[in-house]
Order: C-alpha cells, then sequence, then structure tokens
C-alpha cells in the first residue's frame, strides 16, 4: 500500500512539473529577449524529440525489465538538465537555451 502511495506522488508530481514548464516555459523565453522564431523552434523541437526518446525508452525499458528504474533516471536526467537554464551563461545566448531545451526533451519516457 505505502508503495503505490509513492508511485501515485511521482506520477502526480511528475505531471505537475510538466505542465508548469509547458505553461511557462515561453514567459521564461521572452524574459531572455528570445523572439517568437526563436522560441516556435525550440517549442516546435520540444514537441518533436520525444516522439523519437519515448520510443527509444520505451524499447530500454522492457529490454532490461526496468520500467521504473527508467523512467526514475530519466525524469531525473530531464529536470537536471532542465536547471542548467538558470545558469547565466546558458541563458544568455540562443543556441544554448535551445540545446538544453531540446536535450531535456531526450529523456522523456
Amino acid at each position: 500500500f505505502e508503495r503505490s502511495i509513492l508511485i501515485k506522488s511521482l506520477f502526480f508530481l511528475d505531471a505537475l512539473g510538466s505542465s508548469t514548464w509547458g505553461r511557462f516555459s515561453a514567459i521564461y523565453y521572452n524574459c531572455h529577449s528570445l523572439n517568437s522564431q526563436h522560441i516556435g523552434l525550440i517549442e516546435g523541437l520540444r514537441t518533436a524529440v520525444p516522439t523519437i526518446s519515448m520510443v527509444v525508452w520505451g524499447v530500454v525499458a522492457d529490454s532490461f525489465h526496468c520500467r521504473k528504474f527508467v523512467w526514475i533516471m530519466t525524469k531525473l536526467a530531464s529536470t537536471c538538465i532542465l536547471l542548467l537554464l538558470a545558469i547565466p551563461y546558458v541563458y544568455r545566448s540562443f543556441v544554448r537555451i535551445l540545446v538544453v531545451s531540446v536535450s531535456a526533451q531526450l529523456f522523456v519516457s
């Protein structure tokens, strides 16, 4: 029973974090002086990349019979990469923001 509550809590926090970043990412990009073309490119790639990465992580999880481990590790990696957007060196360059934003999506499972 306790394990079930832990897993449900993790899924809830995952959905909460994903929906929050999805809503406020455009505001973040605007605050760092990106124009609408830059934001569109970032958001478009952030949508396209998981179409492939989710399949890859699914195959990995099924092949090694470790679905929960893959889910937790991909969430951890994605979060750590996304936190790089708080570093001034990263947010002062469109290319670095693009690379970090798309890289975080590589770990969506």
